[in-house]
């Protein structure tokens, strides 16, 4: 009962991270500054995971073991 409670959550919460990245690639490529429902939508979206990913990234870059440029590969690499 429990794992299957977890799981849920998991994947729920999976989800939003999923529409977190499809609202913040929008308002990147978006050619206006958006609108109201795309800010209240990334307002509630940051609001669920930041919590989660914020305390992460902390450590991540405190610690100097987040990504950089020149560890993550180029799309000429990838596409080629």
């Amino acid at each position: 009962m429990v794992a299957a409670l977890l799981g849920v959550v998991l994947l729920l919460f999976e989800l939003v991270l999923i529409a977190r990245m499809v609202v913040d690639w929008v308002g990147v490529l978006s050619p206006s500054s958006g609108g109201s429902g795309l800010y209240q939508a990334r307002r509630i979206i940051h609001g669920i995971t930041e919590p989660v990913i914020g305390p992460v990234r902390r450590v991540l870059n405190q610690h100097g073991s987040g990504p950089s440029r020149s560890t993550l590969p180029s799309p000429q690499c990838s596409w080629g």
